[in-house]
This record gives C-alpha cells, structure tokens and sequence, in this order.
C-alpha cells in the first residue's frame, strides 16, 4: 500500500549498503534500551512513563480485521517473528 500510515515496518530498516547489527522493539523497550545505551557506552534512564496496561494484542481483533492487518503487514509479521 501507498498510504504511509499503513506502511510495513521492515521497508524503513531495508537498505543495501546498510548493516544493521541490532532491532529493538517496542515491546521489550527496556531490555533494547539498555542495549542501546551499553553499545554506546553511555547512562541513560530510559524507562516508560503513562505506560498503559493492555491485554494481548490479538484481542482486539476479530477474524476479518485479523486477517486485513496480517495482509498488510505480512512482511513484519515474517521478519520480526510475530504471529498473528
């Protein structure tokens, strides 16, 4: 798709004379943050603050919207390792 807002995730990371030796994600945001900071050699507090509590995110989604959204972002679902 066109529209950006529904743009894959691994299409921002994807480059040809890029090397990328690390990916944090959202949902480990402390353990990649402290990775980050480490490889940097730098203290940082990077803790979440008004971190909302939410139940799996499969939840939210009946079978037609389930389905829509691991259309569209099948590649992130492949490449990061998530199910859907």
């Amino acid at each position: 798709m066109k529209i950006v807002h529904f743009r894959d995730q691994i299409s921002m990371i994807e480059c040809e004379d890029c090397e990328m030796d690390f990916i944090g994600r959202f949902e480990q945001y402390d353990k990649s943050a402290e990775h980050i900071c480490s490889a940097f050699k730098i203290s940082c507090n990077m803790s979440l603050t008004n971190a909302t509590k939410r139940g799996d995110y499969r939840t939210y989604y009946d079978r037609a919207s389930a389905e829509l959204v691991g259309k569209v972002y099948q590649r992130d679902i492949d490449a990061f390792g998530y199910s859907f």
